[in-house]
């Protein structure tokens, strides 16, 4: 039995030639490359895949950070919208209308010695109007380069915060009435009997109640037509004149 086991161990140490040797070595080689091979292109396709993925999960959440921009630039031009559409329906506006107060004034006799004319300064609309100022006044005759400035009585120039432009408040559908403006019962005679003319001018600045608005401005000017004088009543009407009647 030993013997056959010796015999048999010297030909498997007689097969193993160097030829052998170096082709079972190159072999045994081969195969270990080929399963690093395989092993190393699953994990590159698997690295491919993770890379794949987080591709697509970058290029997603880009898309949803558009999305959400987007939809907050479009909440905020919605809300200005709404806001502009509510201040432009709600906000103050301040018109001079026709609405003249005209009170006869006498002498210790009762006779008629001048009529004071104020104007109606109207808000019409919703809210109140702040910081309003107001400048009224009038002539005979006006040019066609007629500057429309702002005049004391004794026709030098004022400024703005003095006199009757100190600023009021004005209520939402109120009104408030101009400086009053003592005109001679002799001078409007004789524009009843149209040797004369009766022009009223003058501006109005305010701002509305909504933050950040600008400050509005309003100007007039009207033209009086003296139709005729009934004891202590004055009949009358008016008309726009061509130039200085603007708001905003």
């Amino acid at each position: 039995m030993t013997h056959i086991i010796w015999v048999w161990l010297i030909a498997f140490v007689a097969w193993f030639t160097p030829d052998r040797i170096i082709a079972v070595a190159t072999a045994v080689y081969a195969i270990v490359t080929l399963v690093m091979f395989r092993s190393i292109n699953s994990q590159s396709k698997a690295a491919h895949r993770q890379a794949d993925i987080a591709e697509r999960a970058a290029k997603a959440a880009e898309k949803a950070a558009v999305a959400a921009q987007d939809s907050v630039l479009n909440i905020a031009e919605a809300n200005r919208i709404n806001r502009e559409s509510l201040q432009s329906v709600q906000r103050a506006f301040i018109i001079f209308t026709m609405d003249f107060t005209i009170v006869r004034l006498a002498n210790e006799d009762g006779k008629t010695v001048a009529w004071r004319f104020q104007l109606a300064i109207e808000n019409t609309g919703n809210t109140p109007a702040k910081e309003v100022r107001n400048y009224t006044n009038w002539r005979c005759e006006l040019s066609e380069d007629f500057p429309f400035p702002d005049l004391d009585d004794a026709g030098n120039l004022i400024t703005v915060g003095s006199g009757n432009t100190l600023p009021v408040w004005v209520a939402g559908k109120s009104k408030i009435f101009s400086f009053p403006h003592d005109i001679s019962h002799e001078y409007i005679r004789r524009a009843e009997q149209g040797q004369g003319h009766l022009y009223f001018w003058g501006w109005a600045s305010y701002r509305d109640v909504f933050e950040g608005t600008p400050v509005h401005h309003t100007e007039f000017c009207y033209e009086v037509l003296v139709l005729g004088i009934r004891d202590d009543t004055l009949l009358w009407t008016a008309r726009t004149f061509a130039r200085h009647n603007s708001s905003d």
